[in-house]
């Protein structure tokens, strides 16, 4: 840059200023320059990171899905009980009415879509049914179960830097669901043996 103004800088030596006075024109002109530059730059820096913020966040929702709660009277040493005794009648369909034979309905399924808050929903398939495996020519378990899957997200606009506390939200909304699907005699087959 000095080379540059070799001219310039006789010039102001000529007129009779000092080197030391050129010295303090140069840093003085430096240090302006920079300072001006790093004003524009936070300024554009501020806008561009508000920018690509809302943006970007267009891009985020927080869904967890595959949250699969599979019961078997087998396993829990429920054999011959009801499922109205052990799961709550808002997911028993028309298995929560007393004249209704399980052993008739082995297939029978409750969808139901829950606005949690303003921006979470679960969206839980309920019923009997039978696991199939995925595995070729693995074999296939004929007992019946309860199974109760449970699809939870967080709809809108969502900060990426806010993400876990989405996750967060979501799981607290989760446990209530899921505790007030299953009744007391369930909970407590449900508790580790001794």
């Amino acid at each position: 840059m000095v080379k540059r103004r070799k001219k310039e800088l006789g010039t102001y030596l000529l007129l009779g200023l000092s080197q030391g006075r050129v010295a303090a024109l140069l840093f003085a002109e430096t240090a302006l320059i920079g300072l001006i530059s790093l004003g524009v730059g936070l300024v554009l820096g501020i806008f561009l990171s508000q920018f690509l913020s809302v943006f970007t966040a267009g891009f985020f929702q927080i869904t967890i899905t595959e949250f699969h709660f599979v019961f078997s009277w087998k396993a829990l040493d429920l054999e011959g009980e009801p499922w109205r005794d052990l799961i709550a009648p808002a997911y028993l369909g028309v298995l929560a009415e007393e004249d209704v034979n399980e052993a008739r309905t082995p297939k029978c399924s409750v969808d139901v879509e829950l606005l949690l808050d303003s921006t979470c929903r679960a969206k839980v398939h309920a019923g009997p049914g039978m696991v199939k495996q995925k595995a070729p020519n693995a074999p296939q378990d004929p007992e019946v179960k309860f199974i109760f899957d449970m699809d939870l997200s967080m709809a809108g606009q969502i900060d990426p830097r806010m993400a876990a506390a989405g996750l967060e939200t979501l799981h607290g909304h989760s446990t209530p669901i899921f505790q007030g699907a299953i009744t007391d005699r369930l909970h407590s087959a449900l508790e580790p043996r001794k």
